[in-house]
């Protein structure tokens, strides 16, 4: 057990694409609007991945290209930290 929590924590995690990048946005201010509504049960958060999904799929090009844009810039700050890094699954 301490062997695999060793090798988890030295594990790289791939550079998000620009779907997770969206994804994690959408769900911060989710969350935060839900905070904000004490009476508003927690949704479960594979509705909210649903609906993200939904929102991905139906999103503008504009929205897209700027989402793109960020992956780009986190994908190369990722290889300037990482730069040995290759993808394993």
């Amino acid at each position: 057990r301490t062997e695999r929590r060793e090798s988890l924590d030295q594990h790289i995690r791939r550079a998000p694409n620009a779907f997770m990048i969206y994804r994690h946005a959408r769900l911060k201010q989710w969350h935060h609007y839900v905070k904000a509504l004490p009476e508003v049960d927690p949704i479960q958060q594979s509705l909210l991945s649903k609906v993200i999904g939904y929102e991905w799929s139906r999103k503008s090009p504009a929205l897209a290209a700027a989402f793109q844009g960020l992956a780009d810039v986190v994908k190369e700050e990722h290889k300037r930290r990482y730069p040995d890094y290759r993808y394993q699954p």
